[in-house]
């Protein structure tokens, strides 16, 4: 799916990324972000639109594995078991979070490369849920997330 040019209004609702129908839609099993009316669209823009979805599929699950890996870390004096309930803040802060960090911000960074409402919200989603995991937000996220409001609020691209 090309970008539309700069300017063009961004859809309210979840479009076929072909032929702009509103009705009857699936969404893609890859990215989960774009939607077709058919199989024969998805088919028929997926030349396009593999150099997107690969991408955010590929991060998702990285992010996933991360997600395993510090679930299954045993807890110590400077890691906290279940860091996802008990380290919430300050994960920034414990070392072995921040390649978790690094790659939930590699997927937004893919999932934005989708011009659509679902993909930025779904990527202002995943960065308030990381600025709640790390108050003193080290990444500089508080930067993009006023951005990313505003393509929700102006419904342009």
């Amino acid at each position: 799916m090309a970008n539309p040019p700069v300017g063009t209004p961004m859809p309210t609702k979840p479009q076929c990324g072909t032929c702009k129908t509103e009705q009857d839609l699936v969404r893609c099993q890859g990215c989960q972000v774009v939607f077709y009316c058919g199989r024969g669209h998805q088919v028929s823009d997926w030349s396009q639109h593999k150099m997107t979805c690969k991408p955010i599929k590929k991060t998702r699950n990285t992010v996933a594995t991360e997600v395993d890996l510090l679930n299954a870390m045993p807890g110590s004096w400077m890691f906290r078991e279940k860091p996802f309930e008990n380290s919430v803040g300050h994960f920034w802060g414990i070392v072995d979070t921040r390649d978790y960090m690094r790659a939930r911000y590699g997927h937004v960074e893919a999932l934005l490369k989708i011009k659509n409402r679902i993909a930025v919200r779904t990527a202002l989603d995943h960065l308030l849920d990381m600025l709640r995991l790390n108050r003193s937000d080290n990444m500089g996220l508080r930067d993009i997330v006023p951005a990313l409001y505003l393509r929700l609020l102006c419904t342009c691209v």
